[in-house]
């Protein structure tokens, strides 16, 4: 095997070697030196969402794929071009509720010849694909030096480019998990492709570079570096979001899957739109902190607005970096919209907060607290509904939430 990718690698100064981004660099070995590093895999683009199955069956697919390859010539150019492209489907009871893409180029290159001057040119591009709509768009639109966007130009070049380098056995395995007794007990499916075995890397040395220029330490070489992850996911309709296999790479330490505080939503109360201020719910963290990494709001039909979502501790205040904007509009109706936050926050182990959408009298409508009956994951408990200002509980609101609202965190 390591003799096919090598032949590939001469030809497309490109080896297909696997490994996670964590430890995803490409090693450049110079005559009579040691190895030193190149550069990392880019990272997943965003992170997989499975849609809410409350009001449908859910199917889902997401991948992300990470390449870099590049060159080290006697007297000429030295260089890496890393390349990713992660996207996402998912359909809610047969009706497409996800489809987006994001496509990405970094490249470092060092033009000179050996012992003498130097220069250098970088790259980067980056250009998103939405697909919930026909024909797509593409974001940027227009544009064409370096990087071509045009008509999506470079989000299908590198769809093009990294489909010629799709790992398949025996590089990657795919395993498939189920729920007990499923399909005949309603429950889930996922199937999950992943890195077989260690990364291949590999150079070599041009015994000619050092006849023409002895003692240059100049090297002639081939390599490179992937990092892969797919999972295609079946979740019957009312059923908990399975949790789903680490993504490669820094991530992989703490993130396994999304799992919603609001594991359920069991009945519905009023809708309502008359009030100026923010709906929503406590609860209490359990003995474990709850690393939180998305915020939400459920999606009533008709619904166009964007809203603010909010972490709050238990006497009122906002939590620092605790705040989402969540836009509706497009959104499907009967499930939770989320919107990451900034960066991943830590609510303390034991402790109480409130997590609420900022509502105006005359908007978007939700679901009044009475008989909007939530159930919360294990990791929390004490669901009351709240609203402010002032900050209060409503009478008769344990089990309850006005929205409602939810939190989503890396399945503990």
């Amino acid at each position: 095997m390591k003799m096919n990718l090598l032949k590939k690698g001469f030809r497309k100064f490109v080896s297909l070697g696997l490994l996670s981004v964590s430890s995803g660099l490409a090693m450049l070995h110079p005559l009579g030196t040691t190895a030193q590093p190149w550069h990392e895999e880019i990272p997943p683009a965003f992170l997989p969402s499975v849609p809410s199955p409350l009001s449908g069956a859910v199917d889902y697919t997401y991948e992300y794929f990470g390449h870099a390859s590049g060159q080290a010539l006697c007297g000429g150019a030295t260089g890496v071009n890393l390349r990713a492209l992660t996207r996402e489907e998912g359909t809610v009871g047969g009706v497409l509720t996800k489809c987006r893409g994001e496509a990405e180029l970094a490249s470092h290159w060092i033009y000179r010849t050996c012992q003498e001057s130097q220069w250098s040119v970088d790259t980067s591009c980056q250009q998103s694909k939405n697909c919930l709509v026909n024909p797509p768009t593409y974001t940027p639109s227009e544009g064409e030096d370096p990087c071509n966007y045009t008509n999506g130009g470079f989000y299908l070049g590198i769809v093009a480019f990294l489909d010629e380098y799709l790992p398949g056995p025996p590089d990657v395995t795919t395993q498939v998990t189920t729920s007990p007794d499923w399909p005949t007990t309603p429950g889930w499916r996922i199937e999950y492709t992943y890195v077989t075995s260690p990364p291949l890397g590999w150079f070599y040395a041009s015994a000619l570079c050092d006849y023409l220029m002895p003692g240059t330490k100049c090297t002639v070489g081939v390599y490179g570096s992937s990092a892969y992850y797919k999972v295609v996911v079946h979740v019957d309709q009312g059923i908990p979001i399975p949790s789903l296999p680490g993504l490669p790479g820094p991530a992989a330490s703490t993130v396994s899957g999304l799992t919603p505080l609001v594991d359920a939503v069991n009945t519905f109360g009023t809708l309502r739109n008359n009030w100026n201020g923010w709906i929503g719910f406590y609860f209490q963290v359990g003995a474990t902190p709850l690393v939180v990494t998305e915020l939400g709001r459920w999606v009533v039909s008709g619904n166009t607005g964007s809203h603010t979502v909010q972490l709050f501790s238990s006497n009122g205040t906002p939590v620092s970096g605790g705040s989402v904007t969540v836009n509706t509009s497009g959104q499907t109706p009967g499930e939770f919209a989320y919107s990451p936050l900034s960066s991943p926050l830590t609510l303390a182990a034991n402790t109480t907060y409130a997590v609420m959408s900022q509502e105006v009298n005359g908007g978007d409508q939700w679901y009044d607290y009475a008989n909007t009956q939530i159930a919360l994951s294990p990791e929390a408990s004490g669901a009351f509904a709240v609203w402010a200002p002032p900050f209060t509980g409503a009478v008769g609101g344990s089990g309850r939430s006005y929205g409602p609202v939810n939190v989503l965190f890396p399945t503990q």
